[in-house]
């Protein structure tokens, strides 16, 4: 009878020196569903802001500055945001407003 370590043995041999596919892609689509939910989290903050001040989003992005498309794709969370591109807007949002 074979043990579990004379198989595991048996199995290095044939291990890839090359990184799991399957592997990479989860971790890409880890990091993808965080930088989603930062930007649902923004989104949701621009919105209570909106409704706070009684801003339009047009008014909103001469404010910041910013393409009306741009600020589009932020409340409908089209696009991602890494933690530091979240902070920077976060950041612009409380200074250029208020």
């Amino acid at each position: 009878m074979t043990t579990i370590a004379e198989i595991t043995k048996k199995l290095e041999k044939y291990k890839s020196p090359f990184p799991d596919k399957w592997k990479n892609e989860a971790n890409i689509r880890i990091c993808q569903r965080q930088e989603l939910r930062n930007t649902q989290t923004l989104a949701i903050k621009i919105i209570e802001m909106m409704d706070k001040t009684k801003i339009s989003k047009s008014e909103l992005a001469k404010k910041l500055n910013i393409d009306n498309e741009y600020l589009e794709n932020i409340l409908h969370c089209q696009i991602f945001m890494t933690d530091s591109e979240k902070k920077i807007f976060e950041k612009k949002l409380t200074t250029d407003i208020q």
